[in-house]
């Protein structure tokens, strides 16, 4: 039995079943690579302003499937939540980190399931005294599978300083046009 003390309904159990079945992709991949989308060598260090890039890629799929970065932030920890973060990619997929550094950019993989972009070297103020061995920075990121063709809710936009908008990394511009306010959130 099931009782709701709210006013206006009453619930009803109905012994319907609805059977889904779910596809499993794999795991998802986040590498650091170099400026030929090469994996890194282990320990290799970066100067202040130099380009990082990474190299997003979801386990190949049936169907036509995008890969598309949520959110993505760096901390000092590789846990999260950590008290020291800064935002790279928010709003469903706005690149933000690209309205501070003309190097911050999305760029396209060799298919839609794979997702590239560079950020800008930096440190948090805290790690300025750190020992060089020490300073060590983990990039954090919601990564999603989803239609195609982009909306407002699933996309990858980059700033474009010179022109003073926002670009779609396919050309399909217009679903950009709420990362300067709240873009809408997928739901699962």
């Amino acid at each position: 039995f099931r009782r709701s003390y709210q006013t206006g309904f009453l619930t009803k159990v109905v012994d319907d079943v609805f059977h889904k079945n779910l596809e499993r992709f794999g795991a998802f991949t986040i590498t650091p690579v170099d400026e030929f989308w090469k994996p890194l060598e282990l320990g290799k260090s970066f100067d202040l302003g130099e380009p990082v890039c990474f190299e997003a890629k979801a386990p190949r799929s049936s169907g036509n499937l995008r890969l598309y970065l949520n959110s993505c932030f760096v901390s000092a920890s590789p846990s999260f939540p950590h008290m020291e973060t800064h935002t790279v990619v928010h709003n469903a997929g706005c690149l933000v980190d690209s309205e501070n550094s003309t190097v911050t950019k999305f760029y396209p993989g060799p298919d839609k399931t794979t997702v590239r972009l560079c950020i800008e070297a930096f440190l948090f103020k805290s790690m300025l005294l750190m020992p060089a061995d020490n300073k060590n920075l983990f990039l954090h990121c919601e990564l999603d599978l989803g239609p195609e063709n982009p909306m407002s809710k699933a996309k990858s936009c980059t700033y474009d300083a010179h022109s003073k908008k926002w670009t779609e990394l396919y050309g399909q511009d217009l679903v950009c046009e709420c990362c300067d306010s709240t873009c809408p959130i997928a739901r699962a």
